[in-house]
């Protein structure tokens, strides 16, 4: 769909399709609603949903409407390497393009408040800017997020709140390194094989937090 790939422009959208997108786009009082519109040209949740709509032919359903309505409802229910995935895509979008936080659906400013809140009801606009201009610590989170994105329905994370599970997954990565770092000196002390250590990442072996302890004290 050529809005979701930004083909053409909201404005030239809105001028010369709106009759044609009515239906898509109709409000609660059947006039032509923007603000869906430009979610779907921001929203990269969105965007991919409509996508996946167009894509898998979903819109000559005998319930293409309902498919359709269903995407702009929000899910709250969704699995931790869910919302870490939606996370990531968010903070992506944004990075790029800083418009993105202004045109969100109901269902990514609930993402984005599981880890940037303001008072109860609000996003932080503010740390969400920030974040995406401070390269290093965009990335250290961006790669807890796909730490936790490979993480399966039985995790020990799964249950937590996404906030709490990015905390948690921080602090297993610091011990990690730390622990990692001792044992690779204890060992360079008596053989030369730095060469051949490498550090995996924690979601999979973050066991290790407490073997490497253990492991040290007997070299």
């Amino acid at each position: 769909m050529s809005i979701t790939l930004k083909e053409v422009p909201v404005w030239q959208v809105v001028s010369e399709y709106s009759f044609y997108l009515q239906n898509y786009f109709a409000n609660e009082q059947n006039s032509f609603d923007i603000n869906k519109l430009k979610q779907v040209f921001y929203d990269p949740i969105i965007s991919k949903k409509v996508n996946n709509y167009f894509g898998q032919n979903q819109y000559i359903y005998t319930n293409a409407m309902a498919n359709w309505q269903l995407i702009f409802i929000k899910q709250v229910q969704l699995q931790l390497w869910q919302q870490a995935h939606e996370l990531s895509s968010l903070l992506d979008a944004i990075n790029c393009d800083q418009t993105v936080l202004h045109n969100l659906s109901e269902q990514s400013c609930w993402i984005l408040k599981q880890y940037f809140p303001l008072g109860t009801n609000e996003v932080h606009e503010g740390k969400i800017s920030s974040l995406v201009t401070n390269f290093p610590e965009y990335m250290r989170l961006q790669t807890s997020l796909g730490d936790l994105i490979e993480l399966s329905a039985e995790s020990v994370l799964e249950g937590l709140s996404l906030y709490s599970a990015l905390e948690k997954s921080d602090h297993w990565h610091r011990r990690l390194f730390i622990n990692f770092s001792q044992l690779k000196q204890q060992i360079s002390r008596s053989a030369d094989i730095d060469g051949q250590m490498r550090l995996f990442s924690h979601v999979f072996c973050y066991m290790t937090v407490i073997f490497l302890p253990l492991i040290s004290r007997r070299l």
